[in-house]
């Protein structure tokens, strides 16, 4: 799925498979990031790397 709403650009490339670590990929354009959120003991997201592309 991709949306694009009001300069954001949402991709969904989910999964359904359940050995795939859950989680959020944030990519910001601008600065050239990608970060990488898992979820953690407590069920919060949390940074889990960082890189520059």
């Amino acid at each position: 799925m991709v949306r694009a709403i009001e300069g954001l650009t949402i991709l969904s490339a989910g999964t359904l498979l359940r050995s795939a670590e859950p989680g959020c990929l944030w990519l910001d354009f601008e600065a050239r990031i990608a970060q990488w959120y898992a979820f953690g003991a407590d069920d919060a997201l949390e940074l889990a790397s960082e890189q520059p592309f």
